[in-house]
């Protein structure tokens, strides 16, 4: 893992062979089987649930020496799943046909991955979701800008919130991020006392986000292999 203060970020591109799917949903248990199926209405979504959770149990048991299959989940309050029997922090995003799976020891971890849709309506998204400090730096933000400044904010709070559990509709607006384009990521305080935030694009046509503990100094990212 590279020590317990470095986090990895694991890019898995959803968009695979199908020998690849049929290998990651071997691994599955029957929740996630389940869940899986629920999603077979919609094209290509069965495809990227199964390899993204594959990937993970994958990748968490390289980390472990253990088997992919064996892996077994719990899940705390809001549903944010944790390891039985191994103190490893995991975080797993996915937006259209990538995901960003973020692995650690040294505390919770939270990342998120967005697609930047062209032709959101970026304020009226914000007022639900962004505090009052952040909608008045998204409406200093250059009308050209304010697209690329609303997926900083969205990623960098969902990260966030992830990493200790909540809700975005529930606290989203209870915390600021910095969301201008060009500027570092930033925490208000309070909670800049307790994590770290960092901002990047995994890929052309995506915004991302990674929420750290204080402890932690050191990341980077890696490519899952099939």
């Amino acid at each position: 893992m590279g020590g317990e203060d470095c986090v990895t970020v694991w890019l898995i591109d959803l968009a695979v062979a199908p020998c690849v799917v049929r290998r990651c949903a071997a691994w599955l248990d029957a929740a996630e089987r389940r869940r899986a199926e629920r999603r077979s209405g919609v094209p290509g979504a069965y495809r990227r649930f199964v390899v993204a959770h594959g990937a993970l149990r994958d990748i968490l048991a390289q980390a472990l020496d253990w088997e992919p299959a064996a892996l077994a989940f719990a899940y705390e309050r809001g549903g944010k799943p944790r390891l039985r029997g191994a103190t490893l922090h995991f975080n797993l995003s996915h937006s259209r046909d990538l995901a960003l799976l973020a692995v650690g020891c040294a505390g919770p971890l939270g990342v998120d991955v967005e697609y930047q849709h062209r032709g959101l309506e970026p304020e009226a998204l914000a007022r639900q979701v962004f505090s009052r400090a952040e909608r008045r730096e998204l409406a200093a933000v250059p009308v050209g800008q304010r697209e690329e400044a609303f997926f900083n904010g969205w990623t960098r709070k969902e990260a966030l919130i992830k990493a200790w559990g909540g809700s975005l509709f529930r606290d989203a607006r209870r915390f600021s991020v910095s969301l201008t384009p060009g500027r570092p990521a930033r925490i208000a305080p309070p909670l800049d006392a307790l994590w770290r935030i960092h901002d990047f694009e995994p890929r052309p046509g995506y915004k991302a986000a990674l929420a750290t503990p204080v402890a932690v100094r050191r990341w980077s990212l890696r490519r899952w292999t099939p």
